[in-house]
């Protein structure tokens, strides 16, 4: 199931995290894109899950095995602070990820502030953590276009994610007037009318070139 994102005036953190090859960046540096089509998805979780992170990342494997060409980058965000590069490399290799996709880690402080920024709650159970099934989308420039709920995601959800993020990043102003409308699939719907619309428009000046001649 596809949600809009909280909150519409949502800031990325400027944090600093760690990836599985031991360096740290900015998380800002792996999300933006100089390619207005391309999409985010930053799956939080911890390696040594039993359940419902292993799950995830597979879910979202084979989804994204049928859109190979699209312009889809997914970061796996462990929100345990002691997780280590080495697990984050060692859970990469286990669960079977594309080389593409990217593992990495935070410090307690940096974690906090990126859930925090998220709404996103996760308690400390026994060994492991009690968390949302939740997948985030951010746009090229950083913006969070949506959030994806539980397993039972479709590949046309994804698309319509696709859609909001190619949108937000090509015609900001349509988004945040169409993003004010509660139904999160509204945005799809207007980006497709949007792109016949502009056609018609093409089409039209054509015409009447032609015409005038």
């Amino acid at each position: 199931m596809i949600y809009p994102p909280l909150s519409l005036d949502f800031h990325l953190p400027a944090i600093q995290v760690q990836t599985e090859e031991g360096q740290t960046v900015a998380i800002q540096d792996l999300i933006q894109s100089k390619n207005p089509a391309d999409l985010t998805l930053l799956i939080p979780g911890f390696t040594h899950c039993q359940g419902v992170c292993p799950l995830l990342v597979q879910t979202y494997k084979k989804l994204l095995e049928v859109d190979s060409h699209r312009s889809i980058s997914v970061i796996f965000f462990s929100f345990d602070p002691q997780d280590t590069a080495k697990e984050l490399q060692d859970f990469h290799t286990t669960q079977g990820a594309p080389p593409s996709w990217r593992f990495i880690r935070a410090d307690g402080k940096n974690t906090q502030q990126l859930l925090d920024a998220l709404q996103v709650t996760v308690m400390k159970v026994g060994d492991g953590f009690d968390h949302p099934v939740q997948v985030f989308g951010f746009s090229s420039n950083l913006t969070w276009v949506g959030s994806l709920y539980g397993f039972d995601v479709t590949a046309n959800e994804v698309e319509q994610l696709y859609a909001k993020a190619q949108m937000q990043a090509t015609s900001p102003m349509l988004y945040n007037v169409v993003s004010r409308i509660k139904n999160p699939n509204t945005l799809a719907i207007y980006g497709g009318a949007g792109c016949m619309i502009s056609l018609l428009v093409i089409f039209y000046c054509l015409y009447s070139g032609r015409r005038k001649k």
